[in-house]
């Protein structure tokens, strides 16, 4: 699924299942901003309006909400964003994001494959307190 129907690997790449780029995944709008300008309010390149970077997927299963900007609380509804091809409504939205067409079966393997990604011996690590 990883590698082959879902396509994360495209983005997700080993070994930090991450590419380290800049995508615009067509994240629903949250709150009163317009729209959320991303990478383009630093390179001011209107090629990057949107884009944020690719994280890691290493204890993303963990995470109390998804996205940039929490747009999804729940594993289910980041696999089912991806799953209806993003929002082609966005503007400048990437064209490696696509409909994946996953059946409920195929959602359920893709979920249980992210949680195999958590390790809790991470949640003990913990940035220093700084003076």
């Amino acid at each position: 699924m990883f590698r082959g129907k879902a396509m994360c690997i495209t983005c997700h790449v080993p070994p930090i299942l991450t590419d380290n780029l800049f995508h615009n995944i067509g994240t629903p709008q949250v709150g009163p901003m317009k729209e959320d300008l991303g990478r383009y309010e630093v390179t001011k390149d209107e090629a990057d309006n949107g884009k944020f970077k690719t994280p890691s997927l290493y204890n993303s299963a963990s995470l109390a909400f998804f996205m940039h900007d929490g747009a999804l609380s729940k594993l289910s509804q980041v696999i089912e964003h991806y799953n209806k091809g993003g929002n082609p409504q966005v503007k400048n939205q990437d064209p490696l994001i696509l409909p994946l067409h996953l059946n409920d079966r195929d959602k359920v393997d893709l979920e249980a494959f992210m949680k195999t990604l958590t390790d809790p011996s991470l949640d003990r690590i913990s940035a220093p307190e700084l003076p």
